[in-house]
């Protein structure tokens, strides 16, 4: 049978052996221990999500997180991921959209959610003044401009300095999770933003 793709022995080695905490920092941004969790959990929700990989896979789902996480840490692009794990472009842009489908679907409404109880937000707010000393804080808010190429159709989405982007605001808690996001496009202004959310 043809092989198409043939990872990298760095790769392979990498995986196997979990002395490597350094290149996963450096290529992934987490240790080997908190990659493979978020591996785990992508692989148990993947058949959820997709059809399963052909056994003839040479690029099983913790290689895809890999590629994902790599390409997600990093402002590289797909030529620099693919060409860190020796696959095409294609197949780097396809790796990519699969897991974050996965991620997605199948655990964001549950990771990412305001407070739905009123004892919830008083946990919240008493974080806030242990940590920072600021009393009544029931979240911290910020967002940045997020470039992006241009669309064929781009109106709306040039930000005020000139360049198409998107505008997130995002919200977290006093242990910096995440509890609400919003993207929207490089036009709209913070006070937009912030009343559409």
């Amino acid at each position: 049978m043809d092989k198409f793709t043939v990872k990298p022995s760095a790769w392979n080695t990498v995986k196997t052996d979990h002395t490597y905490a350094g290149w996963y920092k450096t290529h992934l941004r987490c240790g080997p221990s908190v990659f493979f969790i978020i591996a785990q959990k992508v692989e148990d929700k993947w058949d959820d999500v997709h059809s399963p990989l052909h056994h003839h896979t040479t690029f099983c789902v913790v290689d895809r997180v890999a590629v994902a996480l790599h390409y997600l840490s990093h402002s590289d692009g797909y030529s620099t991921t693919a060409a860190l794990f020796g696959i095409s472009l294609t197949c780097a842009r396809q790796y990519c959209v699969q897991v974050c489908q996965v991620i997605r679907q199948r655990y964001l409404s549950a990771v990412v959610c305001l407070p739905t109880r009123r004892p919830d937000w008083e946990k919240v707010r008493l974080g806030f003044e242990s940590v920072m000393g600021f009393p009544n804080a029931y979240g911290a808010i910020d967002g940045p401009l997020v470039p992006i190429k241009r669309f064929t159709d781009h109106t709306g989405w040039y930000c005020r300095k000139g360049f198409p982007a998107f505008n997130i605001q995002a919200v977290v808690d006093d242990k910096l999770k995440f509890m609400s996001y919003s993207i929207r496009s490089g036009s709209q202004n913070d006070k937009a933003l912030f009343r559409e959310s």
